[in-house]
C-alpha cells in the first residue's frame, strides 16, 4: 500500500480533468501521472530502492508534486528541503541525514550546489536535476563515496515510512519526524469523508514545502480527482492580490494557520470585498497555533458568508490531525481560546495528571493515542521512547500514547480545550519554535554574550519572541538580522532585542525569566527623525496602525519595532492600496526603513 495507490485510482476515474494548476498552465491527472512514470524510471535507473531516503530542493511546483509521488510509488521516504531554507540549517540537515539522491530543478541546481559548497558537502550527494520545459533528467553523482542514510525498517510498527520533516528542536539543532503511509492516508480520508468531498475540490496549496500540513493541501485534491491550485510566492505576499487569485481560481476548501486568517480579515476591514472573492468557499480548516473567539468575531463581521469555520488540531508527530472543532456561532469570549474540539475517527485524547486520567474539566497533560501515526523521531530513539509512551494494554487506538507537551481540559461532552504549552515551545504563524534553537543561533554571535528567548504576546494576541542578550553595547541589528538568516527561518527571528548588564537569577541561580523586564513600549526610540515629506508621512501612519505604535520616523528600522513577516505583508497591502504601488518582500526586507520606501514609492510614481 502507499499513497500513490489513492492518486493512480483518481487517474483512472479522471484523466482528463485538472490535477495541477501554476501560473505555468494547467496539467491533467493522466499528464502527471505519465510525469510521475518518467521520474520514478529515473530514479530506480539510478539504484533508488525501497527505504531509501531521497531529498526534495524544490519549490511548490508541478514537478515537486510529481516527484514526491514517484518517490511514494517506489517505497522511497522523501524529505522536502526549501530552496529558501537558511543555508546553515540546510547544511545542518543534509550532514545529519545524508540522502541518497536530491532531486532538484534547473533553476535551482547551481544555487544549491553553491550552498552545498559553503557547507562543504558538494561532493557528498548524487543530484538528479528535472527540466521546467521539456521534462528532461540529468543525473550528476556524487564524487565522492558517503554512507546514504535510510530507514532501518520501511515496515515496522502497523506503519510503512513515508517521509521526514524537519522541526525545531530543543537541543539547538532541528529534528526530523519519520511519518507514515498509514498516518498520512488516514487523516485525508477522514477530512474526506467529513466534509463530504468529491472530485469539485479546489485547494490551495499555501503551506511551506518544509512543513508537513503541506501535504493536507496536496493529497486532499489528489485523492478525490479534485485541483491543486499553487499560487506564486508573489501573491502570496500581496493580500489584495491573494484574495483576488482565490476568487479567479475557484477555490472551495482551504487550510490555513490562524495567522493568514487574521491577515485576510485585516484586508477586508480596510475595504477588500472579501465576501464576494471567497463566496465560492465552503470550509476553512485552521491549524497550527491558537485561534481566539475574536478572530472569528472579526471575521463574522466583516466577511459574511457562508464559510463554515472549523478548528483542527495536531502535532505533526501523530499526522497531521487528529481532533477537530465545528466552529458554528460565535458562542464565547474575545480572548477565549477555541476548542479543539473532538478526537477524528480512529483517534482518542486523554489529559493525564500526575500520572493519573483527569477529571472532567480538570486541566491535565493532553496525550493523544492513534494507531494511525508518525514512527516517531529518525535516527533518536531516546526521544522517542520519551514522548511515545507504550499502552499498558492494546486497544482499538493502538497500543501507544504520544505525550503532546499541552495542556488541556475536557468537558462533560468530550470537548478538548487547549490551554497551552508545558514547555519552551511555542508556535508562530503556524509553526513549531524551541526557544533554545533559537537561543543556540544567538549565543554563536560573537558580538553578543549570553542569550534568553522568551515569548510575549502582542495585541493581537500572536506570539512574538524576545531576545534578551549581555553585551558591552547595544548589538548592531541590521547585522545580526543578517547573520541569523544563514541559519533560521524568518519566523524564529525575534521581534525585540533588549541589552541587560545582568540576569535577573532565582534561589538555584538559573535565570528568572519571570522577573526579566517587559519589552519597550514601540513607537519611543530615542533616535526618533521626523517624516520629511507626504509621502513618508503617509507611510509611516500605515505603520502606525498595522504595528499599533505611536510614532516610528523615516529612519527606524522595520526590525526594531516589532516588525515580522506578516506585518510586513499587511503593510505592503496597504501601500499598494494607497498608492498604486507594488513593492515586493524581499525588497521591503533589504531596505526596511520609511525613507527607503518613500524612494521606491515616489521612483515608481514617476515612472508611471
Amino acid at each position: 500500500m502507499n499513497n500513490y495507490t489513492a492518486f493512480y485510482e483518481s487517474v483512472q476515474r479522471f484523466p482528463d480533468r485538472l490535477a495541477v494548476e501554476t501560473e505555468l498552465g494547467t496539467t491533467t491527472y493522466d499528464s502527471l501521472n505519465n510525469l510521475v512514470n518518467r521520474i520514478e524510471a529515473s530514479l530506480l535507473e539510478n539504484n533508488a530502492a525501497e527505504g531509501d531516503i531521497i531529498g526534495l530542493y524544490m519549490e511548490p511546483s508541478l514537478h515537486y508534486i510529481a516527484t514526491i509521488l514517484a518517490v511514494n510509488k517506489i517505497g522511497c521516504v522523501f524529505m522536502p528541503l526549501e530552496s529558501k531554507q537558511p543555508v546553515k540549517r540546510l547544511g545542518t540537515m543534509l550532514k545529519t541525514i545524508i540522502p541518497g539522491i536530491v532531486l532538484t530543478t534547473a533553476d535551482l541546481v547551481e544555487g544549491l550546489r553553491d550552498k552545498l559548497k559553503s557547507e562543504h558537502i558538494a561532493l557528498s550527494l548524487n543530484l538528479l536535476v528535472l527540466e521546467e520545459d521539456d521534462y528532461a533528467i540529468q543525473w550528476i553523482p556524487a564524487a565522492a563515496g558517503k554512507l546514504y542514510a535510510k530507514v532501518s525498517s520501511p515496515e515496522s510498527q502497523g506503519l510503512k515510512s513515508c517521509y521526514l520533516f524537519y522541526t525545531s528542536g530543543s537541543t539547538g539543532e532541528p529534528k526530523a519526524i519519520e511519518g507514515s503511509v498509514e498516518g498520512l492516508d488516514h487523516f485525508i480520508k477522514w477530512e474526506i469523508a467529513e466534509f463530504a468531498l468529491d472530485h469539485t475540490v479546489k485547494v490551495p496549496l499555501l503551506a511551506p514545502l518544509s512543513f508537513d500540513v503541506s501535504l493536507r493541501d496536496i493529497f486532499l485534491p489528489l485523492y478525490t480527482g479534485g485541483t491543486i491550485c499553487i499560487p506564486s510566492s508573489e501573491i502570496k505576499h500581496q493580500m489584495s492580490g491573494f484574495i483576488e487569485w482565490l476568487s479567479v481560481h475557484k477555490i472551495n476548501h482551504i487550510h490555513m494557520v490562524p495567522s493568514l486568517f487574521r491577515l485576510i480579515t485585516a484586508e477586508a476591514e480596510s475595504g477588500t470585498d472579501v465576501t464576494l472573492a471567497l463566496a465560492g468557499v465552503n470550509y476553512i480548516l485552521l491549524a497550527g497555533e491558537a485561534l481566539y473567539y475574536s478572530d472569528v468575531a472579526s471575521w463574522r463581521r466583516s466577511v459574511s458568508n457562508h464559510t463554515n469555520l472549523v478548528n483542527i488540531y495536531g502535532p505533526s508527530e501523530t499526522s497531521l490531525a487528529k481532533l477537530f472543532f465545528r466552529i458554528n456561532e460565535n458562542t464565547g469570549k474575545d480572548r477565549e481560546i477555541v476548542p479543539i474540539g473532538y478526537p477524528i475517527a480512529g483517534a482518542k485524547a486523554v489529559t493525564m495528571k500526575n500520572g493519573l486520567p483527569c477529571r472532567p474539566g480538570e486541566i491535565g497533560e493532553l496525550y493523544i493515542k492513534t494507531p494511525f501515526r508518525s514512527k516517531g523521531y529518525f535516527g533518536d530513539q531516546l526521544l522517542t521512547d520519551e514522548k511515545f509512551i507504550a499502552a499498558e494494554e492494546s486497544d482499538e487506538y493502538g497500543d501507544i500514547s504520544y505525550k503532546t507537551g499541552d495542556f488541556a481540559k475536557i468537558n462533560d461532552a468530550g470537548v478538548v480545550q487547549f490551554i497551552g504549552r508545558q514547555d519552551n515551545l511555542v508556535k508562530i504563524n503556524g509553526n513549531r519554535v524551541e526557544l533554545q534553537e533559537v537561543e543556540g543561533a544567538l549565543n554563536a554571535y560573537p558580538l553578543i554574550g549570553q542569550t534568553v528567548v522568551v515569548p510575549t504576546f502582542n495585541a493581537q494576541q500572536e506570539p512574538e519572541l524576545v531576545c534578551y542578550y549581555l553585551a558591552a553595547k547595544d548589538a548592531d541589528l541590521l547585522k545580526l538580522k543578517d547573520y541569523l538568516s544563514d541559519i533560521l527561518p524568518v519566523y524564529m527571528f525575534p521581534s525585540y532585542f533588549i541589552r541587560m548588564e545582568q540576569f535577573p537569577l532565582n534561589f538555584n541561580g538559573k535565570v528568572d525569566r519571570k522577573a526579566l523586564p517587559p519589552p519597550p513600549k514601540r513607537g519611543n526610540e530615542a533616535d526618533y527623525i521626523p517624516c520629511e515629506n507626504e509621502v513618508e508621512a503617509r507611510i509611516e501612519q500605515i505603520w502606525m496602525d498595522i504595528l499599533k505604535v505611536d510614532k516610528v520616523g523615516r529612519n527606524t528600522s522595520f526590525f526594531t519595532i516589532g516588525g515580522s513577516s506578516l506585518k510586513a505583508i499587511q503593510i505592503i497591502s496597504r501601500i499598494q492600496k494607497e498608492f498604486n504601488v507594488l513593492i515586493k518582500l524581499a525588497n521591503f526586507f533589504a531596505k526596511p526603513m520609511i525613507k527607503d520606501l518613500a524612494v521606491h514609492v515616489n521612483s515608481t510614481l514617476v515612472q508611471q
